[in-house]
């Protein structure tokens, strides 16, 4: 996908013919499953980047902590590394360490690579229990498409397409409520930083 935010499907699926009904579920089913799909593909392809990033801090936090704890008795163990026993040096490795958690909490990348996976798996499993009931009311109709049935499958399929979008945008919402939070916190922190100075 081309662009960085999630697109509708094109709208030519949502044209009805009343001379060909069958046709018309077909084209609205298509509609319907390509804009799930989309949002899918666009969940699991932006967490990719965030999994990778969460997983390098994450690590080289623990690194960082390590090396910390177990300096001191290296520096006196190896003569030539002695440095590491000076208490500034845990100092700059704990202040490295906090730095990466807070760059993972300002940009949202360990929170927003387990959105994501929650998000993308949510959608795929709406779409599989729609994609279910959908072929379960169609084999139940067989070639009878009364006016009913009709309504039943169209009612559906605006349910489906509706969930969908509450998820992308209660997703949308968590992700605005980490943002503003991130940045509250950051301003906080910058203010009182600055009045030490």
């Amino acid at each position: 996908m081309a662009s960085n935010d999630i697109g509708p499907a094109g709208p030519e699926g949502l044209a009805w013919e009343s001379r060909d009904p069958a046709g018309s579920l077909d084209r609205i089913l298509r509609y319907v499953e390509t804009s799930a799909q989309q949002s899918i593909d666009w969940y699991w392809s932006k967490k990719r980047w965030k999994a990778v990033f969460s997983r390098l801090i994450l690590l080289s936090v623990v690194l960082l902590l390590s090396i910390t704890a177990v300096g001191p008795i290296v520096g006196q163990i190896f003569p030539p590394l002695r440095s590491l026993t000076n208490g500034l040096w845990a100092t700059f490795l704990v202040g490295l360490a906090a730095a990466l958690l807070a760059i993972d909490k300002t940009f949202d990348i360990s929170s927003g690579w387990k959105r994501y996976a929650m998000a993308a798996t949510n959608i795929r499993k709406a779409l599989g229990e729609f994609r279910m009931e959908w072929i379960s009311t169609v084999a139940k109709a067989g070639d009878d498409l009364t006016a009913e049935r009709l309504d039943a499958l169209l009612l559906r399929a605006r349910q489906f397409h509706s969930a969908v979008e509450t998820m992308v945008l209660q997703e949308t919402k968590e992700w605005v409520t980490q943002f503003e939070s991130s940045l509250a916190r950051l301003d906080k922190d910058v203010s009182a930083t600055g009045r030490k100075h």
